[in-house]
């Protein structure tokens, strides 16, 4: 199961971005790009779940929208260094994702899991004095 998918990618930038990033050629054709997509998707999650696995049992039974969330970001990630674009906005993607990733396997703070998926939960719990820095 996948923590995103790429119709969430294109919420945060342009679908024309993604393709341009995914692409390979110019002949590549949807289905190409969504295999591409797919596979960079994956190894993010495969990165987030190297970090989860410290304090949680994988796979998870849901989706916690922090892990959607960064599971996106890392996405994002992974489409700039296809293109080797480590860019400012490359970097800032990163550091918030690496910095949430080491929190989340130190236990520093905790996934929030919903008891129904009709109610809006919090994305985290904060443990001790922890604040957060910039998460959006």
């Amino acid at each position: 199961m996948s923590y995103c998918i790429q119709a969430d990618i294109i919420k945060v930038i342009p679908d024309a971005r993604v393709n341009s990033l995914a692409q390979d050629s110019s002949a590549d054709t949807a289905e190409q790009i969504a295999v591409v997509v797919a596979q960079l998707i994956s190894d993010a999650d495969d990165e987030i779940n190297s970090y989860l696995a410290r304090q949680y049992d994988l796979p998870l039974d849901e989706t916690p929208p922090m892990v959607k969330k960064l599971s996106i970001q890392l996405s994002i990630c992974n489409l700039l260094a296809k293109k080797s674009l480590y860019t400012d906005e490359y970097k800032a993607r990163r550091e918030w994702a690496e910095k949430l990733l080491l929190k989340l396997s130190t236990g520093a703070i905790l996934l929030q899991f919903s008891d129904s998926s009709d109610e809006e939960e919090p994305d985290l719990v904060y443990l001790e004095s922890d604040t957060p820095e910039v998460w959006e």
